[in-house]
């Protein structure tokens, strides 16, 4: 993000290391693509400038101001695709989303709330007939996405989450560096 108020404090390179490890074990064994999350307490930020200076083609900005949250996502590292055109859309996309956080592993700030990080933004049509006609052209009727930086404030509170995919026989000093 490289926003001069993002402050992250350092990861212990040893319990990432073994989260890395663990992660890339279950994609070579799997077969499939795993994610490592790596969440971080920051100083407290305003996600709405990290949204404004980010050029990320892929950003959104939410926040519940009576709740005193707000978040911003930049990047993009999947999109899972289920279908979003019936009654059923929000079971079969609730399922998606089981699936794909089965498959993730998360390092880092421990005890963080819930609402910290990872999260998986996701938009619906209002009807389950969707029509992708119209101002509605190319707009799927569900869609999700995986983040790959999300930076959440939770009162005084704030956290930053990096999603790295895992793939399988990957070169894990090389992440474990990126990571770092």
């Amino acid at each position: 993000m490289n926003s001069p108020h993002l402050s992250p404090l350092r990861v212990d390179p040893l319990p990432l290391r073994a989260a890395l490890d663990r992660c890339a074990d279950l994609a070579d064994l799997r077969e499939t693509r795993q994610y490592l999350a790596v969440r971080q307490a920051v100083a407290p930020c305003d996600p709405l400038q990290v949204y404004a200076r980010s050029e990320a083609p892929d950003r959104c900005f939410w926040a519940r101001p009576s709740q005193d949250f707000a978040l911003a996502a930049t990047g993009c590292v999947d999109i899972p695709t289920a279908d979003g055109s019936d009654a059923g859309r929000f079971t079969t996309n609730s399922l998606v989303a089981q699936r794909l956080f089965a498959s993730m592993s998360v390092v880092g700030e421990e005890g963080a709330p819930e609402q910290a990080g990872p999260l998986l933004l996701a938009g619906f049509a209002f009807s389950g007939r969707h029509a992708a006609q119209g101002e509605w052209r190319g707009f799927p009727g569900a869609r999700l996405v995986l983040p790959r930086k999300l930076v959440v404030r939770l009162g005084k509170r704030a956290f930053l989450t990096c999603i790295q995919p895992i793939v399988p026989a990957c070169d894990r000093d090389a992440l474990c560096n990126l990571l770092q």
